[in-house]
């Protein structure tokens, strides 16, 4: 479903948020086959920024939450009875 690119991007944003050290080197050089260290440095951003929200949500109190019927967990802003507002970065 995934281009070569595009599966190198994706497990590389998995490694940085599980922090999987490992083989990070080695996912690092693959995708200088597709990416210059500008892209792959956009790339890391993009994820570490998406990473800080989550951990912030998370220690305000915030957990995802699945509702009979959804395929993803449901946002804090959007459950009944949730504090903060809508649109809130989660």
């Amino acid at each position: 479903m995934f281009s070569g690119s595009e599966a190198l991007a994706l497990a590389y944003c998995e490694a940085l948020t599980r922090y999987e050290h490992e083989h990070f080197d080695e996912m690092h050089q693959g995708l200088t086959v597709f990416f210059d260290e500008r892209e792959i440095a956009e790339i890391a951003a993009v994820v570490i920024n998406m990473n800080v929200w989550t951990r912030l949500k998370l220690a305000q109190g915030a957990v995802p939450v699945m509702s009979p019927g959804d395929e993803e967990p449901a946002r804090d802003a959007d459950r009944p009875g949730a504090r903060g507002k809508k649109g809130n970065p989660s």
